[in-house]
């Protein structure tokens, strides 16, 4: 599993067809205040006998946090989310740090 920045508005999941686990890290990127504490992490598991992805409950805040975020998720195959293919989005969700489980 993968996780890509697509812009300032939002980030697209690739899958590759196993299952998977990632945490998401994220603070204000500009100073030393993540050791105050001022972070947010969240975790992403796809299971692909169930074909869902799993997003967890985000813990922890700092000052600007985004308290949506715009998600593109990819299943990658041969044509879609390598080279030079364009990637074909198999769902667009958003997340407002609350658990959810997604189907495709």
């Amino acid at each position: 599993m993968q996780l890509r920045r697509r812009n300032n508005r939002g980030k697209s999941v690739f899958i590759r067809g196993a299952d998977g686990s990632y945490s998401v890290y994220e603070d204000e990127g500009i100073n030393y205040n993540y050791e105050k504490g001022q972070f947010c992490t969240f975790d992403l598991k796809w299971n692909d006998s169930d074909k869902t992805l799993t997003i967890s409950d985000r813990k922890g805040s700092f000052a600007g946090m985004k308290e949506r975020m715009d998600f593109n998720i990819v299943i990658v195959t041969p044509e879609s989310g390598t080279g030079i293919y364009q990637s074909k989005v198999n769902k667009s969700i958003v997340y407002e740090g609350k658990s959810m489980v997604i189907s495709l």
